[in-house]
């Protein structure tokens, strides 16, 4: 096979050269943290049989390889990013906010056939390197869907709520910013990062008769604590090494106190807001490394199969990769719990869950 004579070549040519303690130095420093993102990613697809390269120039262009991932299949080049807007496409352009991502993507393209004219001297006559481009985008915002349909689905609230949430709104003649977006985005759409804080949202009782409001400079202050767009879809502030600085920053929002994330006993200790900790945290999935985000939310309990995992349908309802909608529209079509189970592979518990899940919503 091909793959090792390529792993050879590319550890030959693809290194950072020792003059890049220069600029090319410092765009490896600035870039170092999404690159070390994507390592922690793609380390479950290396195989004994391929190879990583991270970080290399690839002689004699000036291309800059973030990583490169080498086996049988070819060579798939990943160049990482980190951009903190909203990511869309309108069909032929990627965006990063308001702003066109052409170049980025260009740019990507140029480094890939750069790096495969510099493993083609080690394939045999009128072979080819098959070579993909991927973009890994790092603290973005990927749209999931309307706003209305995951209101009404995934988060059980009335889209109205979940809207002024996203987007303020006007009542009664007074007009209200957004609470979990900076400002307004004149868009429909929610992201992941934007779903997991609406849950936060709905974990406190409806009975309190605060408005929600109130939390929006609270949540301004923690995106700036801990320098990430979505504080609240992360794990990091909840741990007891950070409960100082949300007390800190509580009091400095003038939170009020049914609102507050930790409070502190007289001795010093410290806990969380149980509606938090048992309508939440406890719902909620965490990676156990790098930057701790939700990975999965988990309505009925971390008990039950039933989860929201933005890599599996764009985070619809899904038990063992299978819609819950799907199963529910096959239970309503006459077909039994066993038939369901039987169909879709999946054990009769979960065809329940999903079912409850369903119905629930009914």
């Amino acid at each position: 096979m091909v793959a090792a004579p390529v792993v050879r070549r590319a550890r030959t040519v693809l290194t950072m050269p020792e003059e890049a303690a220069g600029g090319a130095g410092v765009r490896w420093r600035r870039g170092a943290v999404e690159e070390r993102a994507t390592a922690v990613e793609v380390q479950s697809l290396w195989t004994s049989g391929g190879w990583c390269c991270k970080i290399g120039a690839c002689p004699p262009s000036n291309a800059n390889v973030d990583h490169l991932l080498v086996g049988r299949g070819g060579v798939v080049h990943l160049d990482s990013k980190m951009w903190t807007s909203h990511l869309g496409c309108d069909g032929e352009q990627l965006w990063d906010g308001d702003g066109p991502s052409g170049r980025d993507v260009a740019t990507a393209w140029w480094e890939t056939e750069k790096v495969i004219a510099a493993l083609a001297p080690v394939l045999p006559a009128g072979w080819v390197v098959p070579g993909r481009t991927v973009l890994v985008v790092h603290d973005s915002s990927m749209p999931l869907g309307a706003v209305t349909a995951y209101a009404d689905g995934e988060l059980r609230m009335p889209p109205a709520t979940l809207t002024d949430w996203l987007e303020g709104g006007e009542r009664n003649g007074r007009q209200y910013e957004p609470v979990l977006r900076p400002e307004p985005l004149g868009i429909n759409t929610i992201t992941w990062g934007e779903m997991v804080e609406a849950r936060y949202l709905r974990a406190y009782r409806t009975d309190l008769h605060i408005s929600m409001q109130r939390l929006r400079p609270f949540i301004a202050k923690l995106r700036e604590g801990f320098g990430v767009p979505f504080p609240l879809a992360h794990f990091r502030p909840f741990i007891d090494a950070n409960r100082r600085l949300l007390l800190e920053l509580q009091t400095a929002s003038d939170l009020p106190q049914d609102l507050w994330v930790v409070y502190e006993f007289a001795t010093g200790q410290t806990v969380l807001n149980p509606l938090l900790a048992d309508n939440f945290l406890a719902r909620i999935d965490f990676a156990k490394t790098g930057g701790q985000v939700a990975e999965r939310i988990r309505p009925l309990g971390k008990n039950s199969p039933v989860v929201l995992d933005p890599r599996r349908s764009s985070a619809a309802a899904t038990v063992g990769g299978v819609r819950t909608e799907i199963l529910a529209e096959h239970a309503l079509s006459d077909a039994t719990v066993d038939e369901i189970a039987d169909e879709f592979d999946l054990p009769m518990s979960a065809v329940k869950a999903a079912l409850a899940w369903e119905w629930e919503a009914a």
